[in-house]
């Protein structure tokens, strides 16, 4: 209800706001082409999907675990103000679940800069921002603490983030570069008082700040190859995580992450070969909680994760079924905070293969194996049947 009542008002304001410059002009042009010319265009975009699990090791062996649908309304409010927004439908252990994923008013003020302002995919890498979307990402599951879980703490900003950004790109020689700033509510500390075994952990994703300081943070990528096949990032978040007034108050955290990505068609092996790779450390300082028993514990959330991805697909051969098909492979490492009730080192592996029925409409299927964060085991077998539209 929340976030109707956020998406709601925000919409209001943003309506209000437009009528009213509209209403201060003279003499009005309808149909001149101004940056608020008031003809206004819309388009409505996507994705669903369907999971279904093996896992012989469970109590229940086959279980159809997940479907979602979420639309992406992108309205376009003149030639250089537009709004997007992203709602999810999705039901998870049983429960059906909506929520506001992103609703962002931006303005464009030359080609080199675009400002916006509103709950917003975190720049924070590659993965949050870019590669998260089922139709996006190839493997019918996320990177090992890429993905926010409910009981799990995060490893810098991974999920969405109310705040405002400034972004864009320009040329360098042969390459290119872009680049984003941004100011977000920032990470809220756990300090353990619900939920002792989460003490010391994380959460980014706040539709109100628990502190007057704001978390500052940014990316920058970098294409040094004429044809943007390779692009190298680094980010970095800044901020205090604690309650105001309270004994956490000034905790620092400092979040940093590095991105790979290079993507080329290799003809040799009549193939296009996609690799990606992220690390995210986080540093959060040293604190003292209590724990289920009631004793005082002291940690410094010293932690970081990673995966490294591998895709190899076949699209010169003359096979018409081989060349729909990917093959991929990821490794995943979660080192987490050793001291915290939470922490521990996690390894992950997880290998598929995706058959793309359309241009966006595909199958994927994957075996994971491993440890999960929290130290469940995992040894499934994942489908997704996902298209976007």
């Amino acid at each position: 209800m929340k976030t109707k009542n956020i998406l709601a008002t925000f919409l209001t304001f943003s309506s209000l706001s437009l009528n009213l410059a509209f209403a201060q002009e003279d003499n009005p042009k309808p149909f001149e082409k101004t940056s608020l010319s008031g003809v206004t265009k819309n388009v409505i975009i996507g994705y669903a999907y369907s999971d279904f699990m093996i896992s012989p090791k469970s109590d229940v062996k086959t279980n159809f675990t997940r479907v979602g649908f979420s639309p992406t309304m992108i309205w376009k409010l003149g030639e250089k103000l537009f709004f997007e927004s992203q709602v999810e439908f999705y039901t998870d252990s049983g429960d059906l679940n909506t929520q506001v994923e992103y609703a962002k008013l931006s303005f464009i003020v030359n080609k080199y800069m675009t400002v916006g302002m509103g709950k917003m995919l975190t720049p924070f890498g590659l993965y949050t921002e870019r590669i998260e979307a089922p139709f996006i990402e190839k493997l019918p599951n996320s990177p090992l603490g890429f993905k926010h879980v409910e009981g799990s703490p995060n490893i810098g900003p991974i999920c969405p983030e109310m705040g405002f950004d400034v972004r864009g790109g320009f040329q360098i020689g042969n390459g290119k570069m872009n680049y984003v700033l941004y100011v977000a509510n920032g990470a809220e500390l756990n300090e353990g008082l619900l939920e002792p075994k989460l003490a010391g952990a994380l959460e980014y994703e706040n539709f109100f700040d628990n502190n007057s300081k704001k978390s500052f943070g940014g990316r920058i990528g970098i294409l040094p190859l004429s044809n943007s096949s390779l692009e190298i990032g680094g980010s970095w978040c800044i901020g205090e995580v604690g309650k105001a007034k309270s004994s956490y108050e000034h905790l620092n955290s400092k979040a940093y992450s590095f991105d790979v990505t290079y993507h080329k068609t290799l003809r040799n092996i009549k193939s296009m070969v996609d690799f990606k790779a992220q690390i995210n450390y986080l540093l959060v300082d040293k604190a003292t909680y209590i724990n289920e028993e009631g004793d005082p514990y002291s940690f410094e959330n010293k932690s970081d994760i990673y995966y490294l991805r591998l895709s190899i697909r076949p699209a010169l051969v003359k096979n018409p079924y081989l060349r729909r098909t990917e093959f991929l492979a990821r490794y995943n490492v979660a080192n987490l905070a050793k001291d915290a009730l939470w922490g521990g080192e996690y390894i992950r592996l997880d290998l598929g293969v995706s058959y793309w029925l359309s241009l966006r409409t595909g199958i994927r299927l994957a075996y994971e194996v491993g440890e999960l964060v929290g130290g469940k085991e995992s040894n499934a077998i994942l489908v997704r049947f996902v298209t976007g539209f």
